[in-house]
């Protein structure tokens, strides 16, 4: 019997952070059931302009939704965390201020946080 999957929340949406976590969450039990974007100034991006040199690898948001699903935008997503709908949130903003402020208020608001590390990442003792 397969053990459920645990829902997720991703805080940010760029293709670097928040996408490549999307992309391989799955294979280890995570479904990512929506994006959060903190600030609605990243939701401003011209696809065409990036396209233009042929990039159609990534993924781009629309107005409410990034890689098919939804793209809410809430800068003060840990307030409102219960109405996401989710077990748990993985804060994966760019920038590392902005990560840590955010992470910093999960925790001092009880949201329920994850860690996402690649499966072939080795750990050493020291």
């Amino acid at each position: 019997m397969k053990s459920p999957r645990i829902s997720v929340g991703i805080i940010g949406w760029s293709e670097g952070a928040a996408g490549l976590i999307d992309s391989w969450l799955p294979e280890i039990g995570f479904q990512v059931d929506c994006f959060i974007s903190t600030d609605s100034k990243y939701l401003s991006v011209d696809r065409t302009y990036h396209q233009r040199f042929g990039n159609k690898k990534f993924a781009y948001p629309t107005v409410n939704s990034f890689k098919e699903r939804p793209l809410f935008e809430d800068p003060t997503w840990y307030l409102n965390s219960a109405r996401y709908k989710v077990d748990k949130f993985i804060v994966a903003l760019d920038d590392p201020r902005e990560r840590v402020k955010h992470i910093n208020q999960a925790l001092l608001n009880g949201v329920p946080l994850i860690s996402a590390i690649h499966p072939s990442v080795i750990v050493l003792n020291d």
